[in-house]
C-alpha cells in the first residue's frame, strides 16, 4: 500500500492565484468540469451529497471486493489512478470504466509534484492518460489529484494548463496508515460527513473493503446522496 506524506492545506490565495479555465467533458458519461488552477476539496453545499474516493497507486487485492461492493450498493466512486497501476492492472481498469465509475488522473508513476519540473508534469499526466485512453477509450481529464497529495501553486498552473483541476479532500479516512482497524476507518469517514464531502480511500486497504458495504449504508441513512467527483460539481 502507498504511505502518504503529511502535507499541508494549501493557502486558498495560492492555489487560486492563476485561474486556468477550459470545459472538458468526463468520462463514462460523466458531466463537463473545467480545468482550473483553483483546487477543488469539497462540493457545493447546498446538496446533500458526498463523493467516495479511492486513490489506486500501487496495491490492487482489496479492488475486487471493493467494486462488488459499489456494485451491489448500486453507487459509483471516483477512482484516481496511476500508469503502472493501470499497466499491472488491465481488467480491473477495464471493469472500474465499464462499470460506470469515474476514472482521473494520478500520474504515471506516483511521483511527488512539487519535485518535478513542468514538462514532467506535464509528461506524467499525459502518459497515464494515454494509457487510460488505449485500454478503454476514457480520458481522464479534466480531474487529477496529485501523489502523496503534494502540490503548491505551480503544479495547479501546471497541470490547470495540461487540462486538470486539483480534487484534493474533505476527509481522509486513513485507511493507508499502518495500525488502523476497520472500524476506525469507517468511523473517521463517518465523523467527517458534511455536504459535499469528498472522502479518499484506497484501492489496496483491506480495511476500506471490509467496511465499505456498512459505511454506504450509514451514509445513505443519513440522508445523503453517493455521487461521482464530476456529479458533485455538477451545475
Amino acid at each position: 500500500m502507498v504511505l502518504k506524506v503529511p502535507v499541508k492545506e494549501l493557502p486558498p490565495e495560492e492555489a487560486a492565484k492563476t485561474q486556468v479555465e477550459d470545459e472538458v467533458a468526463t468520462s463514462a458519461g460523466q458531466p463537463a468540469m473545467k480545468a482550473s488552477a483553483k483546487e477543488l476539496f469539497k462540493g457545493p453545499v447546498d446538496k446533500k451529497r458526498v463523493a467516495l474516493t479511492f486513490d489506486a497507486g500501487e496495491a490492487s487485492e482489496a479492488t475486487p471486493r471493493i467494486l462488488e461492493a459499489l456494485k451491489v450498493a448500486k453507487v459509483k466512486g471516483t477512482f484516481f489512478l496511476t500508469g503502472k497501476w493501470i499497466e499491472e492492472n488491465a481488467e480491473l481498469t477495464k471493469k472500474i470504466v465499464s462499470e460506470g465509475h469515474s476514472a482521473g488522473n494520478h500520474s504515471y508513476s506516483h511521483v511527488d509534484f512539487t519535485k518535478q519540473t513542468d514538462n514532467e508534469i506535464v509528461y506524467q499526466l499525459s502518459k497515464a492518460d494515454e494509457l487510460l485512453m488505449s485500454l478503454t477509450k476514457t480520458s481522464m481529464k479534466p480531474i487529477f489529484r496529485p501523489p502523496f497529495g503534494a502540490r503548491d501553486g505551480r503544479v495547479l498552473r501546471v497541470a490547470a494548463r495540461a487540462g486538470y483541476t486539483s480534487i484534493y479532500w474533505t476527509v481522509d479516512s486513513l485507511d493507508w496508515k499502518q495500525g488502523m482497524k476497520p472500524e476506525q476507518v469507517k468511523n473517521r469517514a463517518l465523523a467527517g460527513l458534511t455536504n459535499g464531502a469528498i472522502v479518499l480511500m484506497h484501492c489496496g486497504s483491506s480495511q476500506t473493503a471490509e467496511i465499505l458495504p456498512g459505511l454506504i449504508k450509514d451514509i445513505e441513512s443519513r440522508g445523503y446522496e453517493l455521487v461521482t467527483v464530476p456529479e458533485l460539481f455538477e451545475q
